[in-house]
């Protein structure tokens, strides 16, 4: 594993106690698992590792030169309903929906953005696996508010910066 054949321990550590302890290793050049044993030897020079065994500590570590993709996002998708569905009441409701895919865990911040300037304020978002998770947003208008199409969108700050295709929607209670 390409560290040391010994590491000196800076203090004393008594019975019971715990102490952090960083050793420095290289991983092989070549694809395989690699595992490296080590045993803690004392002041005078008996050596013992973990457990009522004794056993030595260890470390594994799989290498590969394969090319993996870096997790991110792989789509975003909208819905756009509109409460009611029909008719010029004097307030309609427009929830847009936004899917966002992964193709792996993922955690990144992100803001709704709207034609008014009226954002959302930044949100973070966690995915644990590859997957879909949607989110949502509203806008009322109201009857006679101007029939200019409006739109919604999803942007991402961090860690790798994004703006997505816009949500647009008329209204058709001018």
């Amino acid at each position: 594993m390409g560290g040391l054949t010994s590491y000196s321990l800076p203090e004393t550590v008594a019975p019971g106690e715990t102490k952090d302890i960083t050793i420095y290793l290289r991983a092989p050049d070549a694809d395989g698992i690699a595992i490296g044993y080590w045993s803690i030897q004392t002041p005078w020079n008996a050596y013992f590792g973990a457990g009522p065994t004794r056993d030595p500590f260890y470390v594994q570590v799989d290498v590969s030169s394969a090319k993996r993709l870096p997790y991110g996002i792989m789509s975003v998708t909208y819905n756009i309903v509109r409460d009611p569905e029909e008719g010029c009441p004097t307030n309609v409701r427009y929830t847009v929906y936004a899917t966002i895919t992964t193709n792996g865990p993922y955690e990144f911040d992100y803001y709704w953005d709207q034609k008014d300037g009226n954002e959302s304020g930044l949100k973070t978002m966690e995915f644990t696996e590859a997957g879909s998770q949607t989110i949502s947003r509203e806008w009322m208008v109201g009857k006679g508010d101007s029939p200019n199409p409006r739109w919604m969108q999803i942007i991402v700050t961090g860690p790798t910066p994004q703006i997505y295709d816009r949500a647009v929607f008329l209204n058709e209670c001018p």
